[in-house]
């Protein structure tokens, strides 16, 4: 009797061991771009990861996969990461990735970094009570027209006709090119959408900006007009436009000015949702947050080079001046 109690414990106390020796399950991520995945928004993103305590390879696994600008390979991506049973899907990129990502699975919590209307465009119920697997952040590009339009028309008082570059496949598209229409109104401005679904309509579509006479070039939010940003900017400079970008990825890179959300930081802030999802918070309970950090940032390097004058009053508002 006493000899099958001390086999029965020190079973007990080998499988106890066994259990505690037993490393903690590091849970794993799948992170949907459309742009490259060496680029600022992924490294603002693993910026957030650590900033929250994770070390990737360590504590996290994150499989970052990239649909280089082509909206239909979202849905093959965001495929593979539910066979993959992934933990959770980080759909950057926008509205149309994470519809791809909603559609793929309902019941993997999703995060969106940045999404135009995301209750319009069915991502979630409200912006308090997201309601179904997705939650993340909104960053008003489309109510942002206005404002672009008034600052073309501060920096050069003449512009009567804006060309705007616009890409068709952006879930919200309809909602850009509307409101885009609505703010040159109100300014007496005339504009041309140029639409733009594959980077070999580029040289085209700013061909078609001269031809009209275009006094100054737009474009609305595109994951695709981020990838091929190099072939934007060197056209846009050949063809000496005041351009307006819609983020400070493009100053950064060489174009003149910009004005809109803060994308980079809210990459990096769209990590606070993945720590609390893993940490056992639903996404549906966890309010989808609206975009605070705006910026006007003015490349003057770019500014000289195209002979292009900056009045003083839109320099003195600038977040940032790139020399």
């Amino acid at each position: 009797m006493h000899r099958r109690t001390l086999v029965l414990g020190l079973t007990a106390l080998c499988v106890s061991r066994f259990a505690i020796a037993q490393p903690a399950r590091i849970p794993r991520i799948g992170v949907m771009m459309m742009v490259p995945i060496q680029h600022v928004f992924v490294e603002s993103f693993r910026q957030g990861l650590r900033e929250h305590g994770y070390i990737e390879g360590k504590n996290i696994q994150v499989d970052y996969r990239s649909a280089e600008g082509a909206v239909d390979r979202l849905h093959a991506i965001a495929a593979d990461f539910v066979r993959q049973n992934v933990d959770l899907i980080v759909a950057g990129g926008g509205t149309a990735s994470a519809r791809a990502a909603i559609k793929a699975t309902s019941t993997i919590p999703v995060v969106f970094p940045v999404s135009a209307d995301p209750v319009r465009s069915g991502l979630v119920r409200s912006l308090a009570h997201p309601g179904g697997n997705a939650t993340g952040q909104e960053f008003f590009d489309i109510e942002m027209s206005a404002k672009r339009m008034q600052l073309l028309k501060e920096v050069r008082p003449k512009v009567a006709r804006v060309a705007v570059l616009a890409d068709p496949s952006v879930a919200v598209y309809r909602e850009q090119v509307s409101a885009t229409r609505k703010a040159a109104d109100t300014f007496a401005i005339e504009v041309l959408i140029l639409d733009i679904r594959d980077p070999g309509e580029l040289n085209a579509a700013f061909d078609a900006a001269v031809k009209w006479r275009a006094d100054a070039l737009m474009n609305l939010a595109s994951g695709f007009l981020g990838v091929h940003i190099k072939q934007v900017l060197d056209l846009a400079q050949q063809k000496r436009f005041l351009a307006l970008w819609s983020d400070r990825i493009y100053p950064d890179a060489g174009g003149l000015l910009s004005y809109g959300a803060d994308v980079a930081y809210l990459y990096r802030t769209s990590a606070r949702y993945v720590d609390r999802i893993l940490k056992g918070a639903k996404p549906g309970e966890l309010p989808v947050e609206q975009a605070t950090k705006f910026e006007l940032v003015v490349n003057l390097k770019t500014a000289k080079a195209l002979g292009i004058a900056i009045p003083p009053a839109v320099l003195v508002r600038a977040d940032k001046i790139i020399e």
